[in-house]
């Protein structure tokens, strides 16, 4: 995936996730991981964002897990919605 389409993945996440919190994070040279929790809709999700990196420094791999599986459900849905919006004619880009 490039930096495009990362970038389209990560912002269609800033607007569907409502009162985006990160909560504590751990790191190393190597990488970090950050936990957050969120809302979307009524339902509270909880996750992680897993950052690996190269040599250089820079993001060679990020992961995301959420929970629970509903709250899973909810973002995926959420997210390929606005995805789809930015695509369409006249949508977002």
């Amino acid at each position: 995936m490039g930096k495009a389409e990362t970038m389209s993945y990560i912002s269609s996440a800033a607007r569907v996730l409502e009162d985006f919190t990160y909560l504590q994070q751990f790191h190393n040279d190597h990488g970090a991981v950050l936990e957050f929790r969120a809302h979307i809709g009524p339902l509270v999700v909880k996750g992680v964002d897993m950052i690996q990196l190269n040599a250089e420094g820079q993001i060679s791999d990020f992961e995301v897990m959420v929970r629970p599986a509903k709250g899973l459900e909810a973002v995926a849905t959420a997210i390929a919605q606005q995805l789809a919006l930015a695509t369409s004619p006249g949508g977002e880009q």
